[in-house]
């Protein structure tokens, strides 16, 4: 039946059409599911993020709380190592205070050592004297040719370029010529050397009246070979006290007897006064030792150190009207410094000494060099002057 058949058609189609319903109401449900699921699964990943916002804010904060613990630490660390560089520094500061302060009141006179140079020249020529090894102007005694030979060694004069030649014992003390002293030395001996260094008094403190007196600095006699005692015989290679070295000349200017260095001569009393009015007075004894050289001996001696300031390297400290006896120096502050000490060592008046001057300049710089006779003898000279019309 057509009519049938369109009906079923109809029938059909609406059957169909049912099914395209259901299929998009079901396919709308899904939407909606998934949407569902879309925004349970954003409220997750939200409130995931949250916890990871919040997980990052709180590493955050314990990171920038290790910084700042870290930055105190630091901070405090840093402090701690100002203040203690601070201290540090103080106390470096107080130490180099205390230190200069020393130096100032350090007395060099007779707590510091030096090497003589030349000027021990002096004590050789006194030894070769009282030996009988030498005379004071035999001509022609030696012969300098700028060197002497020393158990294979060569050793030079100051002046090796324009050697002196010819000349007497006065002659080489006026130019202060190495090899001769050195060559003397060899004829001395060690031995008897030795013994007329503990003479003088070189191996012993001289008990001057002050604290931190200083002992000299020698070889032991048994250690002392050819070469040594050619080096000690011109000066170099010991160190002594400026103390020693005065009390040296001083022994030479009493004619010839060992003699104790004081401070004063007397002590007048400010309180101690007697019915009349008069101060009393403490006189400080003389203390002598034995006879080192004879009294002709060392008159010989401070003749021949007059030349040496009359017409030798000890010119500069020549004063008009004033007999001066003095012998020059140049030493090595110490071995291949490339500092020096510049010396002089004197006594006036020759023919009846009253006084004895030993100038030491350590290091000098100044325009006159280093040489004894150039910077040290006039200074001396000087000083002898103005002593002596201090003391008329």
């Amino acid at each position: 039946d057509p009519f049938n058949n369109k009906s079923q058609n109809n029938v059909n189609s609406n059957m169909d059409n049912s099914k395209e319903v259901s299929a998009t109401i079901s396919n709308s449900q899904d939407s909606d599911n998934i949407l569902n699921e879309g925004k349970n699964d954003g409220a997750l990943d939200k409130e995931n993020n949250k916890e990871e916002n919040n997980k990052e804010e709180n590493n955050k904060e314990e990171n920038n709380q290790e910084e700042n613990n870290k930055g105190k630490n630091n901070k405090e660390k840093n402090n701690k190592e100002k203040n203690n560089k601070e201290k540090d520094n103080k106390e470096e500061n107080s130490n180099s205070d205390n230190n200069r302060i020393q130096e100032l009141w350090r007395n060099k006179a007779i707590s510091d050592t030096y090497e003589p140079g030349s000027t021990f020249k002096v004590v050789t020529t006194s030894i070769a004297l009282q030996e009988g090894i030498s005379t004071p102007d035999k001509e022609g005694e030696f012969c300098c040719v700028g060197y002497i030979e020393v158990a294979g060694v060569k050793m030079k004069c100051w002046r090796y370029y324009k050697p002196h030649g010819s000349e007497s014992l006065r002659q080489a003390l006026m130019n202060s010529c190495n090899p001769v002293f050195i060559g003397l030395g060899e004829k001395i001996g060690v031995s008897t050397y030795y013994k007329y260094l503990n003479k003088f008094g070189f191996f012993n403190k001289t008990g001057i009246d002050l604290p931190g007196e200083a002992n000299s600095i020698f070889l032991k006699e048994n250690k002392v070979g050819p070469v040594e005692l050619g080096t000690i015989a011109f000066g170099q290679r010991f160190e002594i006290t400026p103390i020693q070295m005065a009390t040296m000349l001083s022994t030479i200017a009493n004619n010839g007897k060992y003699i104790k260095p004081h401070i004063v001569k007397k002590i007048i009393s400010n309180s101690d006064v007697d019915e009349n009015g008069n101060r009393k007075v403490t006189e400080i004894q003389k203390e002598e030792g034995e006879q080192v050289i004879t009294e002709q001996n060392a008159k010989s001696v401070l003749s021949m150190m007059q030349s040496v300031v009359d017409e030798g390297t000890g010119k500069k400290a020549k004063i008009e009207g004033i007999a001066i006896s003095g012998k020059t120096g140049t030493s090595e502050d110490g071995v291949h410094t490339g500092k020096y000490i510049a010396s002089f060592i004197s006594t006036a008046p020759t023919d009846n000494p009253k006084i004895v001057v030993l100038v030491t300049l350590y290091n000098p710089k100044g325009e006159g060099g280093h040489s004894g006779g150039g910077i040290a003898a006039p200074l001396a000279g000087s000083i002898i002057k103005e002593v002596l019309e201090y003391l008329k």
